[in-house]
């Protein structure tokens, strides 16, 4: 791990107050570029508003032409735990910064993990990528949730790898962590397709597209 990633861990206080964040709200801890977290999956399925974990969602997801239900019921802590439809409960976040993959693991329904079966198998699935993913985490001074990580819009993106060998996974057997709903663990690496900006604990970075003879 390079002295610039910022990495949480969901055993520690820091990484459950922070969340997806540059550790701006640490005194002497300066922001960082990079992103690497451990998400609290059952705070997303049936939110506690009296815990204070880091918890997220992907909100949406398109792969080529095949459109991800979001059929799981999620909550919007920062909207007084409105409902939140979602495509997957995230349970970690990946950027280790610049032209490098965002890599989101999840927790998906029977539907979407059936879909995702299928892309998985096919040799050479569309690598168009369309996703829009959230994560929130409490400010333990100002004591209430917020958005720490999100797009600044709906990412455009292309799946990481190549030709069999693309950056896309989901589990055959559901998830024993969390019973009901039936669900399956999903991973998903992506590259930018053009020029995006992910904000960070309200520091916008920016998601470069690879060149294109990369």
């Amino acid at each position: 791990m390079s002295d610039q990633e910022f990495t949480l861990n969901r055993r520690s206080t820091l990484g459950m107050a922070l969340g997806c964040i540059g550790a701006a709200l640490v005194p002497g801890v300066s922001a960082a570029q990079n992103v690497s977290d451990a998400l609290d999956v059952a705070q997303g399925f049936t939110f506690d508003p009296t815990k204070q974990t880091a918890f997220g969602y992907i909100k949406s997801l398109s792969i080529g032409t095949n459109v991800f239900k979001p059929d799981l019921a999620g909550k919007d802590p920062t909207n007084a735990g409105a409902a939140m439809p979602a495509v997957a409960v995230l349970n970690s976040v990946s950027w280790p910064g610049g032209m490098s993959p965002i890599i989101l693991s999840g927790q998906v329904s029977v539907l979407n993990r059936q879909l995702l079966a299928s892309l998985s198998l096919t040799s050479t699935p569309s690598r168009k990528v369309v996703v829009d993913f959230v994560v929130y985490a409490y400010d333990p001074v100002r004591k209430t949730y917020y958005k720490s990580c999100y797009p600044a819009s709906t990412l455009a993106a292309v799946l990481a790898g190549s030709a069999g060998k693309f950056n896309l996974s989901v589990a055959s057997a559901p998830s024993p962590d969390i019973p009901k709903p039936i669900n399956f663990a999903l991973k998903i690496g992506m590259v930018a397709a053009t020029n995006q900006t992910i904000v960070i604990d309200g520091i916008r970075k920016n998601w470069p597209a690879p060149p294109a003879s990369a």
